[in-house]
Formats: structure tokens, C-alpha cells, sequence
């Protein structure tokens, strides 16, 4: 029985999927299992919001322009050195998105893992508590994509 979330199917790194309706195929989260809410966060982690440098000037254009401060922004690190400040600023950016959404819970709090994938590679997994009370992770998502600084440099 579905307790919650409802989302287009919509693999990490794929495409949208079709029913057997031939219709956009829907993925919902019940009471063991939430795909619905791993997309979620996924896409969470994955969408850039609207970055500002200290004089208040955007660094970064939103994904999703309706909701300019939606995401942690995880695309925006490409090209950003791998410092232990880097890492913390991407936590950080990552506990504050899930703590905006109003699908997770923060007790139990969010756990956030880095994995060193080579001198230059960092990946991330993130496991957060959907309202319902599950579980849900994301795979490892890689620290690349646009190059705009955080830190406004």
C-alpha cells in the first residue's frame, strides 16, 4: 500500500520510463521500499539552487528556476579542489537541503559518506529517513559537473 511519495520513473542516469499504459510509469513508496523518495533525493542532491557570493550577486543559474533555492548543488563542484573545506562546504550544502525538504526527517539525522575514488575523484552517498520512517540511499554520485566556486572565486 502506497505511504507516501509519488514520482516519475526516472533512473538515476537514465531516462523517463513508460507504462504499460504507455504513459509516464509512476513509482511510488510503501510501507518497505521508497523509490519515489530515493529519486527525491537523487534529485535533491543532484539539483542546483541559486548560489550567492558574500555581496549577495548569484554565482550559479537554478535548476529549477520556480524554486531557486531548492538542492544541495552537487553539479557545481566540478573543478573545485578536493580540500577538506571543499568536502564540509558539500555537507553542509547536502544537510541543508534535506533539512528544507519537507519529505525527510533529521532524527535520526542524515548520514553523508565520501569515498576517494582517485587523486582527483570524491564520490558521496547519502542515506536519509523518509516521514514514513524509511531508509533510503542514494548510489555513489561523483563530485563533477559545472565549475562554479561556492566559495565565490
Amino acid at each position: 500500500m502506497p505511504v507516501g511519495n509519488r514520482e516519475a520513473a526516472l533512473d538515476y542516469g537514465g531516462d523517463f520510463q513508460i507504462g504499460p499504459d504507455g504513459d509516464l510509469a509512476i513509482v511510488e513508496d510503501d510501507a518497505n521500499d521508497a523509490p519515489a523518495s530515493t529519486q527525491r533525493l537523487i534529485f535533491l542532491v543532484l539539483t542546483v539552487p541559486i548560489f550567492r557570493d558574500q555581496n549577495g550577486d548569484p554565482l550559479t543559474e537554478p535548476d529549477d528556476i520556480c524554486h531557486c533555492d531548492y538542492g544541495a548543488g552537487l553539479p557545481a563542484m566540478v573543478d573545485e579542489l578536493l580540500t577538506p573545506q571543499t568536502l564540509a562546504t558539500v555537507e553542509a550544502q547536502i544537510r541543508s537541503a534535506i533539512a528544507a525538504d519537507s519529505a525527510f526527517v533529521q532524527n535520526p539525522a542524515p548520514t553523508i559518506v565520501f569515498t576517494t575514488i582517485d587523486t582527483e575523484t570524491e564520490s558521496v552517498t547519502v542515506s536519509a529517513t523518509t516521514v514514513s520512517g524509511v531508509l533510503v540511499t542514494t548510489p555513489a554520485l561523483p563530485l563533477v559537473a559545472t565549475g562554479v566556486s561556492l566559495q565565490g572565486g
